[in-house]
């Protein structure tokens, strides 16, 4: 069965997180069956908030970013 974007990221975070072994040795791979290959990252773009701070600007990158905001203190700063 196939599932969308949505449905994988609502049954990872509805497994649970406690257990005998048996169920998580199911829960793990059940949550390598849901996670995302390097090939659907690349393909999908996902992208994180980040919130300075310092001065409370937000900016969406894949990776932690510099402060955007030239009056801040952490402008040349990652967040």
């Amino acid at each position: 069965m196939k599932l969308t974007i949505p449905e994988r990221l609502v049954l990872v975070t509805i497994l649970p997180a406690e257990g005998d072994y048996t169920t998580l040795k199911l829960v793990r791979k059940l949550r390598e069956s849901l996670s995302f290959t390097e090939e659907e990252h690349k393909e999908l773009n996902f992208r994180h908030r980040f919130d300075c701070p310092e001065c409370g600007t937000q900016v969406y990158a894949s990776m932690p970013p510099k402060c955007e905001n030239k009056d801040c203190k952490r402008f040349d700063q990652y967040m």
